[in-house]
């Protein structure tokens, strides 16, 4: 049956495994953006989140390209999230691998932005298109005054670097 991300992304982290499901995971969602853009819908994207252990595998670029062109989509409708702590962590192997992926086209965002450790100087160091303010700062927001605070100064931050902002967690406030 259904399981949780939670229950087995560890898992597979470890054991290599997340490799094999990365790859399906990638090809599905390009799979499903080409059925969505031969139906008409051709401004649509999908963000899909990458894996440190991912980020670390040499094959990543080029699958990502080979699966683009087989399912003929131009590469700037794939975002791919990022946690802060991956590019905390990162190497300069990472930082340049996330140079060729932006300029094979994709986008790349931070996910669960504020949540991760508060250093600002991937935002500047790494080739990020956007951040994705964790739903954490919103579902509450009305009930935590700092969160609105937290949220307006992320908001700005990002827009004084020209990065796109995404809310998440907005559908259920």
């Amino acid at each position: 049956g259904p399981r949780s991300p939670a229950e087995f992304i560890g898992v597979a982290e470890e054991t290599s495994m997340i490799l094999r499901i990365g790859e399906w995971v990638i090809g599905e969602a390009c799979a499903q953006l080409g059925e969505w853009h031969a139906r008409g819908f051709t401004d649509l994207g999908i963000s899909i989140n990458l894996s440190p252990r991912q980020l670390r595998d040499r094959d990543l670029l080029p699958m990502i390209e080979s699966t683009i062109r087989r399912h003929n989509l131009r590469p700037q409708c794939l975002e791919f999230e990022l946690t802060e702590t991956m590019l905390i962590n990162g190497t300069d192997e990472v930082k340049v691998l996330l140079g060729r992926l932006r300029d094979a086209g994709v986008r790349l965002s931070i996910d669960d932005f504020g949540t991760g450790y508060s250093s600002l100087s991937y935002l500047r160091e790494f080739p990020i298109d956007g951040i994705k303010i964790d739903k954490s700062f919103i579902v509450d927001i009305d009930d935590h005054p700092g969160d609105e605070l937290i949220v307006k100064t992320m908001i700005a931050l990002a827009m004084g670097l020209k990065l796109n902002v995404v809310a998440e967690g907005v559908e259920t406030c």
